[in-house]
């Protein structure tokens, strides 16, 4: 089973950016880090063990570790570079969980059986994802409609504001990531030939910003859904702040995170 960082899959899954509707932003769009229940423990070389949601077994152990990290400071700009790894062989189904996650899966028309994780990079004041999605100006949005991953072609009114007015976002900050060769890889059969496979996979990211912004926040957990809805989508397009997230919501404690100063 192969897992992406902005939602995890087998087969990979795609995200669509859903903004606020003009005239409906407001306070709650921007909740600073400092109000949230995550744990301020991240450090790079050490492991934490976290939680991630599964198709019909519900939530299981997965272990993430950041690596690699490195701050250098030059002509007036910053950049951070460091490798995240999710190991999601720590948690070994039995057949029977197989068979279930794979009946489920199928029964849904899904192509994950879950296991999904993150890595955000967050602005502290604001507890909006840096790491943003592309806006496509041709997607419509409902605002009310429960977002379903299998539901890509499904539209709805248009969007007339523009997304970096949504945005706000003056940060300077630049993030790219790099999906490394995943390894150590375990599959398991059920006694039909069906069969699921978990595997270590790391990450490369390079974070570029102002010597002057102080507010880069990094965080690291596993996933409480199985899929996004509308205010998870519009935290992944940096228009939300990450404490209204049904993730952070349903287990504070499953997030860790760190400030870089």
């Amino acid at each position: 089973m192969k897992i992406f960082r902005r939602r995890a899959y087998v087969l990979l899954l795609m995200l669509l950016c859903i903004f606020a509707l003009p005239g409906k932003a407001n306070a709650d769009t921007k909740v600073s880090m400092k109000k949230t229940r995550v744990k301020w423990d991240l450090k790079p070389g050490k492991t934490y063990r976290v939680k991630s949601k599964y198709h019909a077994i519900g939530m299981q152990n997965m272990d993430v570790k950041v690596t690699n990290f490195k701050k250098t400071k030059r002509n007036g700009k910053v950049t951070v570079t460091f490798t995240v790894t999710f190991d999601l062989t720590v948690f070994r189904p039995t057949k029977s969980q197989v068979h279930r996650m794979i009946a489920s899966m199928n029964n849904d028309d899904d192509d994950t059986v879950g296991g999904h994780y993150n890595c955000y990079i967050i602005d502290y004041a604001t507890g909006r994802n840096l790491d943003y999605e592309e806006y496509d100006e041709d997607w419509d949005w409902d605002p009310e409609y429960d977002y379903i991953m299998n539901d890509m072609d499904e539209y709805y009114e248009d969007v007339d504001e523009d997304i970096d007015a949504l945005r706000d976002d003056n940060t300077g900050v630049y993030v790219s990531v790099k999906e490394l060769k995943e390894y150590g890889k375990i599959t398991t059969y059920d006694n039909d030939g069906c069969y699921v496979w978990l595997t270590k996979q790391p990450y490369r990211y390079t974070i570029t910003y102002p010597a002057s912004y102080k507010n880069l926040c990094i965080g690291v957990g596993g996933c409480s859904y199985l899929y996004t809805n509308v205010t998870e989508e519009k935290f992944n397009c940096g228009v939300t702040a990450f404490a209204n997230t049904r993730d952070y919501k349903a287990r504070p404690g499953n997030w860790h995170f760190m400030r870089v100063r």
